[in-house]
């Protein structure tokens, strides 16, 4: 119990999107090796007394004695091979025709609805207008280059009136009301609403946190990366960014682990725990992080 207890420290591939995009967007080449070996080794190294308090203080029982006895080892044959796929992969179907499949529809929901009608500008007008300037400016240039870097100019403010429209639809649902009701609780930690809904969308898998960055941004999704790397390195600090990956590591497990804890504990209790204790843990270590980094003047 207490090994499953700590597993989710273990960064995983998922967690990995979220440190490709923000190790790039607020340290120097030179300290970004440093800091995803750190990032790694801090779930490694607190998993440690976090599984040592629920040793001593949860589970409170004396330890059981492993026996296992090994059987003869053969060469396995196809048949044995194709059915232990087929267990596993029906294993696997069953889990995520369920429980994963029903908290992906509700964690969608929440993020897609209730749906806005009326914006605070009339965005299709104000794109209508930007392409009838960009036209009217075409007209008038000379030089291939002028009339290039205007056709680009024009897209881009089209594209930004689309992508404000979408943040306006995103702050108006569930997840985004959600975001500004938690904000008392996230600005202890250094994060705003967008950080705040987008952690709530990192439930449904962790590197959803990275999309729905963009969405908050308003980035469009084909070239996010770059963009959106400048976008935070000129909203936040190193070390709010170096919070939001200390969050992302250690708080709320994604549906997939939740339910997997669920089914190896045979217990909802565990799963609930386990989301619990970890939060916890993310919000007192995170709120230290960036307490004594502002006291340090980062």
């Amino acid at each position: 119990i207490a090994t499953i207890m700590v597993i989710p420290l273990m960064s995983c591939g998922a967690r990995l999107t979220i440190y490709a995009l923000l190790i790039p967007a607020f340290f120097a080449p030179v300290w970004r090796p440093g800091m995803l070996v750190a990032i790694y080794a801090i779930g490694v190294l607190l998993a440690i007394p976090v599984a040592w308090w629920i040793r001593k203080k949860v589970l409170r029982q004396p330890p059981s004695h492993l026996i296992m006895e090994l059987p003869a080892y053969h060469r396995p044959t196809l048949r044995t091979v194709l059915l232990h796929v087929w267990g596993q992969a029906a294993a696997y179907l069953k889990k995520a025709g369920t429980v994963l499949l029903a908290a992906s529809v509700i964690l969608w929901v929440c993020q897609s609805y209730p749906r806005r009608t009326e914006f605070s500008r009339d965005y299709a007008a104000l794109a209508v207008q930007a392409e009838l300037t960009g036209r009217a400016r075409l007209e008038k240039a000379e030089t291939p280059a002028q009339k290039q870097e205007i056709a680009a100019g024009t897209a881009a403010a089209i594209a930004r009136l689309e992508h404000q429209r979408h943040r306006e639809m995103a702050e108006h649902t569930i997840a985004g009301r959600a975001g500004k009701l938690l904000l008392p609780i996230l600005q202890p930690l250094g994060f705003d609403e967008r950080i705040g809904t987008a952690l709530i969308g990192a439930f449904a898998a962790k590197e959803v946190l990275v999309a729905q960055l963009g969405v908050s941004f308003a980035m469009d999704a084909d070239n996010a990366g770059q963009q959106l790397q400048e976008t935070l390195r000129a909203t936040y600090t190193p070390l709010q960014g170096f919070c939001i990956m200390l969050f992302a590591l250690i708080s709320i497990p994604c549906v997939a682990t939740f339910t997997v804890t669920r089914k190896e504990t045979g217990s909802w209790g565990w799963a609930f725990a386990q989301l619990g204790i970890l939060t916890a843990v993310a919000y007192v270590v995170t709120f230290l992080t960036y307490t004594a980094g502002r006291l340090l003047g980062g």
